[in-house]
């Protein structure tokens, strides 16, 4: 008699977990793959297209909601140039006032008057030694959007007229 022969088990299959298919939010547009052929295609007819030619077909518009903020509220475009300039940093023009010197960068006040975007082209050093510090730092104040025509309180007379010859020299007109 011949001894049996012991025979491999074979695995067993575990049983496929069906899921409930997940809910979308009702603002989400639904998704579909569809297959994407052009006359141009080397796959163009076949029965099974490539990953690449694969498309995102939405079935439903999409709701683009947008804030916009405050007129008087800051972007956070200039709240961070505000921010490198009080840091002094990537500041690349100096601005000499009757008391001191203030940093800034060109790019920002050149946005604000063509004479002064002139004028910066080849300058590291703005000379307006003639007009008071709080003259000057009112100026690049509102040039970075710091204060506006609310804001607007000079200290004297004085400053107010600096305020405004630099203002017409310069050509800020909104100042």
């Amino acid at each position: 008699m011949a001894p049996k022969k012991a025979q491999a088990k074979k695995p067993q299959k575990k049983a496929a977990v069906k899921r409930p298919p997940e809910k979308e939010p009702e603002s989400s547009p639904r998704r579909t793959s569809a297959r994407h052929e052009s006359q141009d295609s080397p796959q163009a007819g076949s029965a099974t297209p490539s990953p690449s030619h694969r498309a995102l077909v939405l079935s439903s518009p999409a709701r683009l909601r947008v804030q916009v903020p405050n007129s008087g509220s800051q972007s956070s475009l200039e709240a961070g140039l505000v921010q490198l300039r009080r840091n002094r940093q990537l500041c690349d023009v100096t601005i000499a006032s009757g008391f001191g010197k203030i940093l800034a960068h060109k790019s920002v006040l050149a946005a604000h008057s063509e004479i002064l975007a002139r004028q910066l082209q080849d300058l590291t050093e703005l000379d307006l030694r003639q007009a008071s510090h709080e003259a000057v730092e009112f100026v690049v104040k509102f040039c970075y959007g710091e204060v506006g025509q609310e804001d607007f309180a000079p200290s004297t007379s004085q400053v107010n007229e600096e305020i405004l010859k630099i203002s017409s020299d310069f050509g800020l007109p909104a100042l």
